[in-house]
Order: structure tokens, then C-alpha cells, then sequence
């Protein structure tokens, strides 16, 4: 199955408690080598793979057995795009090398994307974030874009802690049905018309939307990876493809 965009919830830890976060609660929870696993058995290719959370250099294993993954069923993807916020304290020398070894396997590398938390809900990091980084590597990789956020972020999403302080005022969006151009027993083709968009949680719950609270996303998952193949839960909320 070729994914156009797979997220991938690596944690639901964070080392911040950001008020605009539509999260909500984090919990102790990050995705297991085994669910990852669970993905990765059912997918030919990927056109960007996103890893988000929480905070996703919390866990920079994560990363290595995301490679690992990869290389063994020589699997390939075009780029990635990751956030952090810069602030983890142990590992992050280690994450940062992970996003290097990201970047030497994805196929366009001129759209692989690591951003920081610099947006104006985080102006903090614009210190704190930055000198951090510039210790760990001296000299910025090509890669490395700590504004791109700047271009996504709009008002909070009206959901878990930011609609319990008061900040949500973006609607929630709803989820919409996968768009399935060719489906042949467990093959399948999610196209770049209209959504194509599959996020897995860390507990192995999929979705079709990425701008979800944790509570949300497990009230509504469409199915779990862990207990059901990836082909047959995209396939029970789909739609075909149409040229």
C-alpha cells in the first residue's frame, strides 16, 4: 500500500504544558516497536512521512527502529517533516543525528523540512530553542527551516487544552474518508486527490485528520493497527479514486 502522507504519533509525553495545545493531557504513552511494526508490514511506499506528538525528541529510538524498518524492507519515502521544541534534555544529540540519518534516506531531500516551536505561541524558544541547536550542530543543515511554522500556524484549534483555557477559536475539523484509487486483496493506492492523509496514533488508532485532540482521535479511530491490518481499516472509510 502506497501512503501519500503517513503521521506517525511517536509520543504523547511532552516536556511542556502549552495552554494552546489542542492535545490536551499528555500521557505516558509512546508508540511500541511492535505497532510501528504493525504499519510498516502493510506499506510499499511513502510520499512524506510526519512525526509528531507530544514531543517527538523525547523518544529519539523512535527514529532509529523508523530506519530500521526501511532498510529491512527496503521501503523508501520522499521527505519527512518534524517539530520540536527544542527544550528535550537528554538525547537530544541523539535525535538530531536520528533527523540526520532521516535525511540521507529520504528521495527529495530538497523537501525534507525540521522545524522548531517558533511560532507566536512560542516565543521562548526563540533563545532557549535556537542556542540549542547551534551547540549540537555548529553549522545548520540544509534541512533545518526553525520558520517554516510560521506558514501553518493560524488560531489554536478549539480543542483539549486550548478550549479549557480559552484559546481554541479555529473549529475542529471533521474527518473525511480516505480517497482509495486501486485496491487488489491487500494492495491499495491512496491518491494525492483530496485526502490522503493516514495518522497513527501511538496506541496504534488511525485517522484521517492530524488536527485532533488525543481524546478525539481515540473516540473516533477508525480502527487499531494492533488489532486489525491498515488495508481493511482505510478500506472501511473510503471513497474510490476517480480521474
Amino acid at each position: 500500500m502506497y501512503i501519500d502522507s503517513l503521521i506517525l504519533e511517536v509520543t504523547r509525553r511532552c516536556n511542556l504544558t502549552c495552554e494552546h495545545c489542542c492535545r490536551g493531557a499528555v500521557q505516558r504513552l509512546d508508540m511500541s516497536a511492535d505497532t510501528l511494526n504493525s504499519v510498516m508490514s502493510y506499506v510499499s511506499g511513502i510520499g512524506s512521512v510526519t512525526f509528531t506528538g507530544g514531543e517527538p525528541s523525547l523518544v529519539p529510538e523512535f527514529l532509529d527502529h523508523f530506519l530500521d524498518q526501511c532498510r529491512r524492507r527496503h521501503l523508501s519515502y520522499q521527505s519527512f517533516y518534524l517539530v520540536t521544541n527544542g527544550k528535550t534534555r537528554n538525547g537530544f544529540k541523539r535525535f538530531l543525528h536520528n533527523v540526520n540519518r532521516l535525511y540521507e534516506w529520504a528521495d527529495e531531500k530538497e523537501a525534507c523540512c525540521l522545524s522548531c516551536s517558533l511560532d507566536q505561541f512560542h516565543k521562548e524558544q526563540h533563545t532557549v530553542g535556537m542556542s540549542k541547536f547551534a551547540d549540537q550542530w555548529g553549522e545548520f543543515p540544509p534541512y533545518f527551516d526553525p520558520k517554516s511554522r510560521d506558514m501553518f500556524i493560524r488560531e489554536p484549534i478549539n480543542e483539549g487544552r486550548a478550549k479549557q483555557f480559552g484559546y481554541g477559536t479555529r473549529t475542529p475539523e471533521e474527518q473525511e474518508p480516505w480517497i482509495v484509487a486501486e485496491y487488489t486483496g491487500t494492495e491499495s493506492v491512496t491518491s494525492g486527490q483530496n485526502n490522503s492523509l493516514v495518522y497513527v496514533s501511538a496506541n496504534g488508532n488511525v485517522v484521517s485528520d492530524c488536527n485532533m485532540s488525543f481524546r478525539r482521535i481515540d473516540q473516533e479511530a477508525k480502527g487499531n493497527i494492533n488489532y486489525k491490518p491498515l488495508p481493511e481499516i482505510i478500506h472501511s472509510f473510503c471513497i474510490p479514486y476517480e480521474e
